[in-house]
């Protein structure tokens, strides 16, 4: 892409205290048809790893984005940080959003727009679809800036 068509949209997305409520009730695990698979703790190299020391391998880019997608294509960084309590959504949970987003092209401006309590559920693809898979990444209270290209 050159430079005079480039353009890239930025979004910060601010997870507020309704996302605590979905997690809490809209657990969707079937437990019925696991018995071909074997137990987590049974196949070599899992659930050794807590998410903390999972997160700490994550590799930053010198401006502090992480690269989610490693084609430099979905960028997050964290401008405040959430909730310790390890719960974060899932594929399923309804989770409400305060979302930013500006699109700029040449390092102009060219739209800008935002939304207070946004509702959607996550994997369903109601919005963006890089706001969708970078909100299960998020703790409750989070405030991210994501680039998306």
């Amino acid at each position: 892409m050159d430079s005079e068509n480039e353009k890239s949209a930025t979004t910060e997305i601010i997870a507020n205290g309704n996302a605590s409520a979905a997690l809490e009730t809209n657990e969707l695990i079937d437990e019925e048809n696991d018995d071909d698979l074997p137990p987590l703790e049974d196949i070599e190299g899992t659930g050794d790893k807590k998410e903390e020391e999972i997160e700490k391998q994550e590799v930053f880019d010198e401006n502090g984005y992480f690269d989610i997608l490693d084609n430099k294509q979905l960028l997050k960084k964290t401008l405040k940080e959430g909730s310790s309590d390890g719960q974060r959504p899932q594929r399923g949970n309804r989770v409400t959003i305060n979302l930013k987003t500006r699109l700029k092209g040449d390092e102009k401006l060219i739209e800008s727009q935002s939304v207070e309590g946004l509702q959607l559920i996550v994997g369903d693809y109601d919005t963006i679809h890089g706001v969708d898979l970078v909100v299960p990444l998020m703790h409750k209270g989070e405030i991210a800036q994501v680039l998306i290209a």
